[in-house]
């Protein structure tokens, strides 16, 4: 029995598409969704997370690609709200206290996704597919 993560996928699909169209937007504007201030650099990090996310959905690979966005945000978030780092975020990223509460909240909603959403099927096709990765056989038991 392998495992499909279709709620995952659709998931990182709307998530990828949030991210495409920020990303598109802050190529031409230094505010996007009407509070949450974007740059040059921002943009284009979004429109690669973005397109990345639509691609790990598409190809059935969504937990890693939740994970490690969900971790990259967070990440982002906390050190945003560290005093000794904000300034450095702020301007290289051009990051306000909106876009670091989003990014939170977007990051906890990955990792959620990620660990929350598998459901069992049973597809031969998909059994075929892991044995053959794996070299063919599964190794004995010891």
């Amino acid at each position: 029995m392998k495992t499909q993560w279709k709620a995952a996928a659709i998931f990182l699909i709307f998530v990828g598409a949030l991210l495409i169209v920020e990303g598109l937007w802050g190529l031409f504007s230094d505010q996007v969704f009407g509070v949450l201030t974007i740059n040059r650099t921002r943009a284009v990090i979004h429109l690669a997370l973005g397109i990345g996310a639509i691609v790990a959905a598409v190809r059935g690979r969504p937990l890693g690609y939740l994970t490690s966005l969900g971790g990259l945000l967070f990440a982002v978030a906390v050190f945003w709200s560290l005093p000794m780092t904000r300034d450095y975020l702020t301007n290289w990223l051009a990051i306000n206290q909106w876009g670091a509460v989003v990014d939170f909240a977007l990051g906890v909603a990955c990792f959620f996704m990620s660990s929350a959403s598998g459901t069992r099927v049973q597809d031969p096709e998909l059994e075929r597919n892991s044995t053959r990765r794996r070299g063919g056989r599964a190794s004995p038991a010891h």
